[in-house]
C-alpha cells in the first residue's frame, strides 16, 4: 500500500544518463512517469548494457529516424529486470512480489531527456504513458526457476526469434550467423534449437567465438565475411555451395554485402543489424539474378520474450554465460569506457 501511494505521487530516482558523448552520470532525482490503472511500478534489481546499441549511443552513433530524433542528455538501456511493487487497478498478468523483465521505454520523462530507451534507473513506471505501444504488459513476467542475470538478456533473444521467424528458418538448414555479439550469440543458440542442420558462427574476435555454442552442429570461423579466407571457409563449412540462410547481426553494411555474396543461389538473407550507414546494392545483380530473399526485422513482443524465458527455464536457452562483468549503478559510468576500450567484450551486469 506504501508503494502504490508513493507511485501515485510520480516517483522521483536515481538514473544513468549520458550527458553528452563519452560522458556518462548518475541522475539523482529523475522524474518518473506517471502511474496509471495500467501501469506497473518496480524496484529495479538489475540492468544490463548492450553492447552494440548502448556503445554506439555513448560514442555519439545516434540511432534516430525520421521523426524520432535523438539528443544529449539521454536516457540510454533497454535490459531490466526488477521487483513488481504496485500495481493498477488493470494489471492482471503481474502481482505485487513478481519479478518482471522491461525495457524500450519511450516517453514520459522530462522534456530535457531523451530516452533511448531508458533502461538504467532504479525505478520503473511501465505503462501507457512510458510505452504507448504496449503499456503495462511491456513488464513481462520472469518465471521463479529464472535467474536474474540470464532473465535480463531475454528480450535480446526474443529480438533473434523474431528474425529468425521472419527469415523462415526451416528445419535441415544451414545457417550462417554474422557477428557474435549478444544478438548473434543468441540467434546461433535459439536455430540450433529450432532444427537448423549446421550453423556455422563468423566473427573476428575469437574470445566472442569461444562463449559461442560449440555443439556438434556449430561451425565457427575466426574473421569477417568480406574476406577472402573467410568466405571460402564458410562455403566450405556449408559443404561447397553457401549456406541456406544467412543472418547478419552485427550492422555494418559491408557485411551485409557480403552476406549476400555467400548464400546459396535461391538462398535467404536476413538483416537483423542495426544499420546506421546506407546500404548501397545492385538488386538486379546481387538478388535478382541469383533469386534471393532479402528480409529484416527489428525488435520484439512481450510474447516473444515470455516464449524466450520459458526456453531459458527449460534450459534449451543459456543466457547466463554472457555475462562478462558486474558493478553496482555507481560505477556503470566507468563500465561505458571499459565496453569501448573492449569491444569484443558482451554484457556487464549493473545491480541497483
Amino acid at each position: 500500500m506504501i508503494e502504490h501511494q508513493r507511485a501515485q505521487k510520480r516517483l522521483r530516482t536515481k538514473a544513468l544518463c549520458f550527458a553528452e558523448p563519452f560522458r556518462a552520470t548518475i541522475v539523482p532525482t529523475l522524474l518518473c512517469p506517471r502511474f496509471s490503472e495500467d501501469a506497473v511500478l518496480l524496484r529495479t534489481v538489475c540492468s544490463a548494457i548492450s553492447p552494440g546499441k548502448e556503445t554506439d549511443l555513448f560514442c555519439g552513433r545516434l540511432h534516430g529516424r525520421a521523426g524520432a530524433k535523438q539528443w544529449y542528455p539521454m536516457l540510454p538501456g533497454y535490459l531490466a529486470v526488477g521487483e513488481v511493487v504496485a500495481t493498477g487497478s488493470k494489471v492482471k498478468h503481474l502481482a505485487v512480489g513478481d519479478r518482471a523483465l522491461t525495457g524500450n521505454l519511450t516517453h514520459g520523462f522530462q522534456r530535457q531527456y531523451c530516452p533511448a530507451w531508458a533502461g538504467h534507473a532504479a525505478h520503473f513506471v511501465v505503462g501507457m504513458e512510458s510505452n504507448p505501444h504496449w503499456g503495462g504488459k511491456r513488464a513481462v513476467l520472469i518465471p521463479p526457476a529464472v535467474p536474474d542475470e540470464a532473465a535480463v538478456l531475454a528480450l535480446l533473444a526474443g529480438v533473434a526469434l523474431r528474425g529468425l521467424r521472419r527469415a523462415r528458418l526451416a528445419p535441415k538448414d544451414v545457417v550462417c550467423v554474422i557477428g557474435q555479439g549478444l544478438l548473434g550469440q543468441c540467434v546461433v543458440q535459439l536455430a540450433t534449437h529450432l532444427g537448423a542442420r549446421r550453423v556455422i558462427t563468423v566473427d573476428p574476435h575469437r574470445s566472442r567465438l569461444a562463449l559461442s555454442d560449440n555443439g556438434k552442429h556449430v561451425v565457427q570461423v575466426c574473421g569477417r565475411v568480406t574476406g577472402r579466407k573467410t568466405t571460402a571457409s564458410i562455403y566450405e563449412a556449408s559443404g561447397g555451395n553457401g549456406p541456406d540462410l544467412v543472418i547478419e547481426t552485427s550492422g555494418s553494411a559491408k557485411a551485409l554485402i557480403g552476406a549476400l555474396s555467400v548464400v546459396l543461389d535461391g538462398g535467404r538473407v536476413h538483416a537483423l543489424g542495426s544499420y546506421l550507414t546506407p546500404v548501397g546494392l545492385d538488386v538486379h545483380s546481387t538478388i535478382s539474378m541469383r533469386n534471393l530473399s532479402l528480409s529484416s526485422s527489428a525488435g520484439e513482443s512481450p510474447a516473444e520474450t515470455a516464449e524466450c524465458l520459458d526456453l531459458v527455464r527449460r534450459g534449451a536457452l543459456d543466457l547466463r554465460r554472457f555475462t562478462a562483468a558486474q558493478c553496482f549503478f555507481d560505477q556503470a559510468p566507468k563500465a561505458y569506457e571499459a565496453s569501448v576500450e573492449k569491444r569484443d567484450k558482451l554484457t556487464t551486469l549493473i545491480k541497483w
